[in-house]
């Protein structure tokens, strides 16, 4: 008999770190209410403080799951979704022996099955955008796309008056990634603009406990001149709080954003990750021009691309629904 999501156990691994896949967990235990959730303790890998309070009924686990642990943790569960890493190379066999399915949501630039269709799989493969949509198919696992949820932004949203001619920039710089995956040295070097004003926010040195805290400060638009795709969460963030988000035009930010909101990229390397992917060359002339052109919107304009963030927020809520009916598609299948 088909069971519906409110029938359906579900167990999640978490991270609880001061991360991007950190807060990517947090708000997927907030939107799932899973019926269990272990949580990977990552501080003999990277050190970085722990919140285990974001996950109240959840079950701490130092390092990688072991065998035993395991096989308590799996104990009336119906599926299993993790994000990025299954943690234990053993997870997906010693599921599927005891009948549990199976969900990963990878990044799609680290998913090493790419290349390597040896692995163990999972049953499903959750994307979390288009990007490499099809590389990733070609390892014969079925996908979805399944947009990731964030962390809900404070109510009331701040709104940022908008002067002609003044501009206030936020970029995230993240936690550095291969080859300036967020373009933070293209922003370094960009020349001044008069009446442009750009913060960059380095997570390594300006760690905040909560990430929202740095969509309150005023800023206008953000930049994130990224040099290759995959799941950015910033992006998302940025249009809970109807900023609107200043990206190339590479895939799948042309699938997510406005055209004009897209500035030029060249194509560069090749490089290594756990597969070869093409990263891209951000022209700063046209980061520029696009930051000139939000520079002299009046207010009446600015609030009219506000709006388009807007409404991209309001359709990726909307979209959220599909974790639960692709779970009961997978628990039934």
């Amino acid at each position: 008999m088909s069971k519906s999501f409110s029938e359906i156990r579900v167990g999640l691994i978490a991270r609880a770190d001061l991360s991007g896949l950190g807060f990517q967990c947090k708000a997927l235990y907030d939107l799932l209410k899973p019926h269990k959730t272990i949580i990977i303790d990552s501080t003999p890998l990277n050190g970085r403080e722990q919140n285990f309070d974001w996950y109240p009924t959840g079950i701490v686990n130092n390092g990688l799951l072991t065998h035993n642990r395991m096989a308590r943790f799996l104990t009336d569960i119906d599926v299993l979704i993790t994000c990025e890493v299954p943690y234990s190379d053993n997870l997906y066999h010693f599921c599927r022996r005891r009948g549990i399915k199976t969900i990963l949501q990878p990044n799609a630039e680290l998913n090493p099955h790419i290349l390597n269709k040896q692995l163990p799989l999972p049953d499903v493969f959750f994307m979390p955008s288009p990007w490499l949509e099809d590389e990733t198919r070609s390892v014969g696992v079925p996908c979805c796309l399944v947009k990731p949820p964030i962390v809900q932004p404070r109510n009331p949203r701040p709104v940022a008056y908008k002067h002609k001619g003044q501009l206030k920039v936020l970029h995230f710089g993240g936690r550095r990634a291969a080859h300036d995956r967020n373009g933070t040295e293209i922003v370094r070097s960009l020349p001044e603009i008069d009446g442009v004003h750009i913060d960059i926010h380095d997570q390594i040195e300006n760690e905040v406990k909560d990430q929202r805290d740095l969509y309150e400060q005023g800023h206008h638009v953000i930049l994130i001149p990224r040099r290759y795709g995959g799941l950015c969460l910033p992006m998302l963030e940025s249009l809970s709080y109807e900023l609107p988000v200043i990206m190339p035009n590479i895939e799948p930010n042309r699938q997510e954003l406005p055209a004009e909101w897209l500035t030029t990229a060249s194509r560069g390397q090749m490089i290594r990750t756990k597969h070869r992917i093409e990263t891209y060359n951000p022209d700063p002339q046209s980061i520029v021009w696009m930051l000139e052109k939000f520079r002299d919107m009046n207010q009446e304009e600015y609030n009219h691309e506000r709006n388009k963030a807007k409404m991209l927020y309001n359709s990726h809520q909307e979209q959220l629904s599909n974790w639960q009916t692709y779970i009961e598609k997978v628990v039934n299948s």
